[in-house]
């Protein structure tokens, strides 16, 4: 699960990666950009910026 925007986005944890892996990109040149994530209700054009909190958790089963 990815928590991003005051919104929680269920996710593959293959997907997940690859929106942490551009997210991190973005934040190690000190940018704001929009980075996709596809989840299961679609796709979202996330804002990612240094002070854009994004927090990921495991829902276990």
């Amino acid at each position: 699960m990815i928590h991003c925007i005051g919104r929680e986005f269920l996710t593959r944890i293959s997907m997940a990666k690859i929106f942490l892996r551009q997210s991190e990109e973005v934040i190690a040149r000190d940018g704001s950009e929009l980075v996709p994530l596809l989840h299961e209700g679609g796709i979202e054009l996330l804002t990612v910026s240094r002070l854009m909190p994004i927090f990921v958790t495991d829902i276990g089963g």
